[in-house]
């Protein structure tokens, strides 16, 4: 498995964030019937992994349905466009998602192919900047203290997932105290998921809980149950009266009910391995697939569209080396390491 953590082991992947809202809330919040414009940037992010969507989620005391798209962020790696969209598919999750901003790539016409759900993100060098911006109503019956809700942040790379879980409350009200976690690997059994404690500051004690009671107080802990489904809490607490908590509904679905799964049988086995040119493999594709290779001395990355029916990729215009390729569409994913003579 890759991680992502660029600073330390605990250190996000969106290792720096930033959320304003218009009009800013007073000491009481925002009036009912308020329209407020969250505009939310990630000034960088960990090379490792592209950068898949970000997904806003508000809890009581505002009006969901009321929520619309005010700008998207710009393409970094060009390669496609960011869309706000009402209902998607993310890789390697059995959860559909709404009213988020997704990087959804070109086809091979030069089209948006629809379903960034087969699609692997926006891709930065771990020092580009993207901002998305977005409206949403207050409800009728009064005025809100706390922007209360949360922020997730997903990204992809090879053979992992991962995201970061920030709350809006935190982020606007305190956020040198702020409860925040991130979950890595899959959320699709049976591999593991972990979850790492990112809180500031990163020396606060730490207490996790979920539906079944409180399970652990160390940095990181990890979930290998197909089938669980949970709210998952992070509370911090330090000396200097710091105290916040996050709590984050987490599925890990079932492998084969999986949008997307990883296909690793001997039948996906990629030849000759070591290759100099024609980079076989046994599995004639059911449809127009995405394809990265990634040379993992360099982390360079070469993204690459291949059409129904293919079975074969030329490979020889890549330096020398040891490499990761994965291809995958809709229904189907592999992963697999070659070297490059």
């Amino acid at each position: 498995m890759i991680l992502c953590f660029t600073k330390s082991v605990f250190s996000q992947c969106a290792s720096s964030v930033l959320l304003t809202t218009n009009p800013v809330a007073d000491s009481l919040g925002f009036p009912a019937n308020t329209i407020v414009t969250f505009t939310f940037s990630i000034l960088n992010y960990c090379s490792d992994f592209s950068l898949e969507a970000v997904i806003p989620k508000f809890g009581a005391d505002w009006d969901s349905s009321s929520i619309q798209s005010v700008s998207q962020a710009f393409s970094i790696d060009g390669g496609g466009s960011w869309v706000f969209y009402n209902n998607v598919y993310l890789i390697n999750n059995c959860t559909n998602y709404s009213n988020c901003f997704v990087y959804d790539r070109y086809d091979s016409f030069g089209f948006l192919d629809g379903n960034p759900g087969n699609d692997y993100g926006d891709f930065g060098n771990g020092s580009n900047a993207w901002t998305f911006s977005w409206s949403i109503k207050t409800d009728s019956t009064g005025g809100n203290i706390f922007s209360n809700g949360i922020i997730q942040i997903f990204g992809e790379v090879l053979d992992s997932s991962i995201k970061d879980f920030f709350s809006l409350s935190s982020l606007l009200y305190h956020p040198n105290c702020s409860a925040s976690f991130s979950a890595t690997g899959f959320f699709v059994g049976p591999q593991p998921l972990h979850l790492f404690n990112t809180s500031d500051p990163s020396s606060a004690s730490v207490l996790w809980s979920d539906d079944n009671g409180i399970f652990s107080n160390s940095d990181t802990t990890t979930y290998l149950i197909s089938g669980f489904s949970s709210d998952v809490c992070i509370a911090i607490n330090d000396s200097s009266s710091c105290l916040d908590s996050i709590c984050v509904p987490i599925s890990i679905c079932d492998f084969m009910s999986a949008k997307t799964f990883e296909n690793n049988s001997t039948q996906n086995e990629f030849f000759p391995n070591p290759v100099s040119e024609i980079l076989n493999f046994n599995y004639s594709l059911n449809q127009k697939s995405d394809c990265i290779i990634s040379d993992i001395q360099s982390s360079k990355k070469y993204l690459l569209k291949l059409n129904e029916g293919e079975y074969k990729i030329d490979v020889s215009m890549l330096p020398s080396g040891i490499y990761f390729i994965k291809i995958f569409n809709n229904q189907d994913s592999f992963v697999s390491k070659f070297v490059k003579e």
